[in-house]
């Protein structure tokens, strides 16, 4: 989650002439860019950064590719195990799927979408259940 509210933040949504982050923090220097903490995978989010986010690839951004990401692991020496470094890639995609779908303006914070309501949920899977068998 860290990563796609990091994405929703660095977009300059369509129509905007500054990123989200600028807004929000030309609004309030001490506003909170509502950032979840992260512990155990910190690391990971840190090879990212090292790495990049994404690259371009003429005018559109990807996720970074596996020769990026074995490029990092041999300069830094890394001692990542094969699981760490598909984390890795999957962070890089997490961040461009949810940079582009920020490009709307009215897109709402990653951080902020809600569970659906649990008896709303079992009511309409009983629905469902009992509308199959009917059939």
């Amino acid at each position: 989650m860290y990563i796609r509210q990091l994405a929703w933040l660095s977009v300059i949504p369509q129509g905007k002439s500054q990123t989200r982050m600028e807004t929000m923090q030309n609004l309030d220097e001490d506003v909170d860019l509502n950032l979840p903490e992260v512990h155990e995978t910190a690391y990971l989010i840190d090879a990212l950064n090292e790495i990049g986010q994404a690259r371009m690839s003429g005018d559109r951004m990807t996720s970074i590719d596996w020769q990026e990401i074995e490029s990092w692991k041999r300069a830094t020496d890394s001692s990542m195990r094969p699981w760490e470094l598909r984390a890795i890639k999957s962070l890089s995609e997490a961040y461009v799927s949810q940079y582009y779908a920020s490009l709307k303006p009215g897109e709402p914070q990653p951080n902020s979408r809600q569970l659906p309501d649990k008896d709303v949920v079992t009511s309409r899977l009983k629905s469902l259940f009992s509308m199959m068998r009917k059939r």
